[in-house]
């Protein structure tokens, strides 16, 4: 949540064109500590993105529901 609303208060100010200013906006939304562990800050937040832009889980859930015809009881 704390990243959202670093992205809408960013996106208030001017548009975000380009990913590189995305990056810089997550960066500052997490804390330096929880920085240091893991991977690119960034990764999760363009993994979300790209998971709602492209309906994956909504085609998921119809892809499973459309193969339980095929299970037996």
């Amino acid at each position: 949540s704390r990243i959202a609303k670093f992205i809408v208060a960013a996106r208030g100010r001017s548009p975000i064109t380009q990913s590189g200013e995305l990056v810089d906006i997550i960066k500052a939304a997490i804390p330096a500590s929880a920085r240091r562990a893991g991977g690119h800050p960034a990764k999760k937040t363009f993994q979300a993105l790209r998971i709602e832009v492209n309906r994956e889980l909504e085609v998921l859930k119809t892809g499973l529901e459309s193969a339980i015809r095929w299970l037996r009881p």
